[in-house]
């Protein structure tokens, strides 16, 4: 059964971090853009590494020190055919990115298709290599520690006193909400994301296919922004031209 750190933790990972992200690190982040700040999407990529990984850490050391085991949080190696499936799932979703990103070098109007979808979003969104170097960083970082606080940590508190599927259900909605910086759209993306791990997760009996699907899917959108913002400009010339 958690504990009253369980609580605290689990809190402050749904409650407490999305809040600062959003009221604090978010604003801050958009001023920065405004005024010019010399690798400004960097330095965001940066803090929110640094966030991530300190959280996990946090409730890794709380779990392990209350006599837990890893497999217990979801970071053990599920059985059966099942999680072998997942796994290849993840590795399909891997390749199709890939492709993904291969056709959008390709084609002028595939890539402004993506920056119309990326409307909303491509402030956070990297536009040269360089921030898209930092950008993958934050895929992996995001896949990893996002699956470990969300699905297995914050999942296994609710769960406990509420059962798994009102806990996925929950998760799900407070991980949307912590997308609040990407509005409506953003926070019901998160959350259908949100309802595909958890299923995702409790197929397999591990977290490890969640974080690999995660950390491609955000990776490949990065590759893809990446692609189709910083040819925005070639792309608009050779339009004009014609």
């Amino acid at each position: 059964m958690p504990t009253l750190i369980d609580w605290i933790l689990a809190a402050i990972v749904a409650v407490l971090w999305p809040l600062q992200q959003n009221l604090v690190s978010w604003p801050k982040f958009q001023r920065a853009l405004r005024d010019g700040v010399p690798g400004a999407r960097v330095k965001g990529y940066r803090e929110t590494i640094q966030h991530q990984w300190v959280l996990a850490a946090v409730i890794l050391v709380a779990w392990l020190a209350q006599g837990r085991s890893l497999p217990a949080l979801g970071l053990g190696w599920g059985s059966g055919w099942l999680a072998w499936a997942l796994v290849a799932v993840a590795l399909g979703v891997v390749v199709m990115m890939a492709l993904q990103t291969r056709g959008i070098v390709a084609s002028r109007d595939t890539r402004a298709m993506v920056r119309a979808k990326l409307a909303g979003v491509r402030e956070v969104l990297p536009h040269d290599a360089h921030e898209q170097t930092w950008f993958r960083a934050v895929s992996v970082t995001a896949g990893v520690c996002e699956e470990l606080m969300f699905r297995g940590y914050v999942t296994w508190v609710i769960a406990a006193v509420a059962g798994p599927w009102v806990a996925a259900a929950l998760t799900a909605a407070l991980f949307g909400v912590a997308h609040l910086y990407q509005g409506l759209p953003g926070i019901l993306q998160s959350s259908l994301v949100g309802v595909i791990m958890s299923a995702v997760v409790a197929a397999a009996g591990s977290l490890w296919p969640a974080m690999l699907i995660h950390a491609a899917l955000d990776w490949g959108s990065g590759d893809a922004a990446r692609i189709a913002l910083e040819t925005e400009g070639a792309d608009a010339s050779e339009v004009g031209a014609a």
